[in-house]
């Protein structure tokens, strides 16, 4: 049958409603395998996919949106391949967890009870690249570098230009893999005049798994951190200036909370177990040192940007060792001399955080001369003698 005697047939045996039903194009979805005119496919899908079967997709991980090409990780080639974004500043993706196991890089949307870092970066934008094509080259690198699912992605931020965070990683996944990774976009961004120190409103978070810190060494750290006789220490290791730390990070507590409320840091510690982050917000809020509000990290916020590999290892240094002596030390070391209890810690583990102690040796805290690896005094030595150049000096 001809088409004009199909649409004779129709008009006479059909209402027009139904013709124009009849005569509307119609095109296959891809999973089904129906034909449906286009007004029937979702429009927020690329392909031609039916209201029914689209509904029945599962979530991209990363974006959020619904695909059929997902991998094992449930990502999709959207976020996995060509195309990177400058995400706004309240997105959250679902995090991949980077860990090492015999040599060979582990991502997986399953945390367990491994002590996990995320990192936020913030920095201000005086280059050349912005946008899309920074994400872009962030992603390359950090993909490229580990060979797996991207390790950072770039945010919008509320007080800089940029943000530049990442997914969990763990302490062996940041030596084998990360140091890489950030070496090669710390110098990139710093070539295209792009600064982390110099921005007064700056800083660089660090998210640790709450999962993997105990309750009691949770009071500890809060111990060290709000300590109000600790305070030009916290000062020191923040690299902000006083009026800065006050504003975004504060170490300091009101003195009704620490001296009105018994065991204030036992009791801000069940309060963060607990996830009452009402009752936290009502106390301390979250422009504090220690951020107790996220559910499933602790962060900590004190430190200044920068797009300094040292200053960025010596701060993540910093937190290590902090839950590094919360679980070794007593409670009531930790209570009445948690300053002096810490330093002695670092000086007896030294080798483990050779950056934060050169850094803390220049700022006349405790003496770390008597490393007794050669080659931490070979590295402690050629630090030392470094010209520090604009970027450099802020590692002092």
């Amino acid at each position: 049958m001809n088409m004009f005697k199909q649409i004779k047939e129709s008009i006479s045996n059909k209402s027009i409603h139904d013709f124009m039903k009849f005569a509307e194009p119609k095109d296959v979805c891809i999973i089904c395998k129906k034909e449906y005119p286009p007004s029937s496919f979702n429009r927020g899908c690329s392909n031609k996919i039916c209201h029914e079967c689209y509904d029945d997709l599962t979530e991209c991980v990363n974006c959020g949106k619904r695909s059929v090409n997902l991998n094992k990780h449930g990502i999709c080639k959207r976020c996995l391949h060509d195309t990177a974004y400058v995400n706004s500043y309240g997105h959250k993706p679902r995090p991949m967890y980077h860990r090492v196991y015999q040599d060979e890089v582990i991502c997986t949307d399953i945390q367990g009870k491994y002590l996990h870092f995320g990192v936020e970066l913030e920095t201000d934008a005086h280059g050349h690249i912005k946008g899309n094509s920074l994400a872009s080259f962030v992603r390359l690198i950090s993909k490229g570098l580990s060979g797996r699912e991207c390790l950072l992605y770039v945010k919008e931020d509320s007080t800089c230009y940029y943000e530049f965070v990442s997914h969990p990683f763990s302490w062996k996944y940041l030596n084998t893999f990360g140091k890489d990774i950030f070496q090669t976009l710390f110098k990139a961004l710093r070539q295209d005049n792009y600064v982390g120190h110099t921005g007064d409103d700056c800083g660089m978070h660090v998210h640790v798994s709450k999962k993997a810190v105990k309750r009691t060494s949770l009071m500890k750290i809060l111990s060290l951190m709000y300590n109000p006789d600790n305070y030009d220490f916290i000062l020191h290791v923040s690299q902000r200036t006083g009026e800065r730390l006050n504003e975004w990070a504060t170490p300091q507590l009101s003195r009704h909370f620490l001296y009105d409320i018994p065991n204030p840091y036992s009791y801000l510690a069940k309060l963060s177990f607990d996830n009452e982050t009402s009752e936290i917000d009502s106390h301390i809020g979250r422009s504090v040192a220690v951020n107790l509000l996220p559910k499933n990290t602790i962060e900590f916020r004190l430190f200044r940007g920068t797009l300094n590999y040292n200053s960025f290892i010596k701060n993540l240094e910093f937190v290590k060792s902090v839950i590094d002596w919360s679980n070794i030390v007593s409670w009531k070391s930790a209570k009445y001399n948690s300053l002096t209890s810490y330093l002695k810690f670092l000086k007896e583990n030294q080798n483990n955080y050779t950056e934060l102690c050169f850094f803390l040796r220049r700022r006349g805290y405790g003496n770390f001369k008597n490393a007794s690896d050669k080659m931490t005094r070979k590295h402690l030595t050629k630090l030392s003698q470094l010209k520090y150049d604009s970027d450099a000096r802020e590692a002092i």
